[in-house]
């Protein structure tokens, strides 16, 4: 199903086709009865009727083009779902893991030390790319640990620091591929977004123009209740954020227009997270 703000659309151009397709043969002759005494010596008379439907069916194309970028952005809000998942599953497997390894430092050598050793004060973040900075610098200083360390033994077993490295490998290399997944999706939800927005701007300005156009001829053709029915009010494009970049999906800034006045378009900000792991 269309976005609110496509179908808001759909809604405003069906009503100005409606107007040429129902008044242009009508509107036409009456114009070239009008205008042809105006014709200069040697150029060709306007087809007046053809020039109306001719709008009608730009604006047509333009309304196409939005209706297709808008089910492509839909699609492919839908497919951000499954590699999220994998992130949360992700997030929470590492930290468990890392969790437990902190527990381990921290018993064989202390808090002060073993914070030092693995180089994470705090608790161990739930936030996606705060854990996985805290797991990557844990398991680089698991593999070369900066400072001398007392051989330990915790339940009469050597401390084994490369075998806590090798444990949490796996779970970091998992969120780190999953990061990336959803680093991957948000570009394409981005792209996708940014052809719908120009598109709505496209069909915005179709409806301004081609709806101005034709009230301009019903009332030099002498119809004026043709043109009052035209109605050009636009829907408002507003921001919505919600705390969620991957679920927002921005509306811009256009106002509305005047119910004689079509809207230009406007912009349509895009939505970005962290950095790339």
């Amino acid at each position: 199903m269309p976005s609110k703000g496509v179908i808001d659309r759909q809604r405003v151009a069906q009503d100005v086709l409606q107007a040429a397709r129902t008044h242009s043969q009508q509107v036409g002759e009456a114009l070239a009865e009008k205008l042809g005494g105006f014709v200069a010596e040697g150029e060709p008379t306007p087809d007046f009727v053809a020039f109306q439907r001719l709008l009608a069916r730009y604006l047509e194309d333009r309304l196409t083009r939005l209706v297709a970028a808008d089910e492509i952005h839909l699609v492919e809000l839908d497919d951000d779902q499954a590699p999220r998942l994998r992130r949360d599953e992700a997030v929470a497997q590492l930290h468990v893991s890392l969790v437990r390894i902190r527990d381990v430092i921290k018993a064989a050598y202390g808090t002060v030390l073993g914070t030092n050793l693995l180089g994470i004060d705090g608790a161990t973040s739930n936030d996606p790319l705060t854990l996985h900075r805290q797991a990557s610098r844990a398991l680089d200083r698991l593999r070369e640990p900066k400072m001398e360390l007392p051989a330990v033994q915790l339940g009469g077993v050597d401390v084994d620091l490369q075998g806590l490295a090798d444990e949490l490998q796996p779970a970091t290399a998992e969120l780190t591929a999953a990061l990336r997944e959803v680093r991957h999706e948000q570009r394409q939800r981005e792209a996708t977004l940014k052809l719908k927005n120009e598109a709505m701007g496209e069909v915005d300005a179709a409806i301004g123009g081609v709806g101005r156009v034709l009230i301009g001829c019903d009332e030099i053709a002498g119809f004026p209740s043709f043109a009052a029915r035209i109605r050009l009010t636009l829907p408002a494009r507003r921001a919505r954020t919600n705390g969620e970049p991957e679920t927002t999906e921005p509306e811009g800034t256009t106002p509305d227009a005047p119910s004689t006045q079509g809207a230009e378009p406007g912009s349509e900000p895009g939505s970005s997270s962290g950095p790339e792991p």
